[in-house]
């Protein structure tokens, strides 16, 4: 059986780093995509966000808003995506 992987709220996937839900990957790319993969490398969904930089991370707010920005400098910190889901 393949261990279910879970983004809490809260929780970072940075740059590299991937959760795994069965045949499903959710893969934080190194050009600041987030892509979700099936069965190893068919992308169904992606952020839209490559090109955006470098040494990117996805975060799952407290609020159930997922925002991707880049990790250093605080300037250097801008979201470049942010899902809206918030309700507030």
């Amino acid at each position: 059986a393949t261990a279910v992987e879970v983004l809490f709220s809260g929780q970072t996937l940075f740059a590299g780093q991937s959760i795994e839900n069965g045949p499903y990957r959710l893969l934080m790319q190194n050009d600041c995509n987030l892509v979700l993969y099936i069965n190893g490398n068919r992308a169904l969904w992606a952020s839209g966000t490559d090109g955006k930089g470098t040494n990117c991370r996805a975060t799952l707010q407290r609020d159930a808003n997922l925002v991707f920005g880049r990790v250093g400098r605080q300037e250097d910190r801008a979201t470049t995506f942010s899902s809206h889901s918030s309700t507030g």
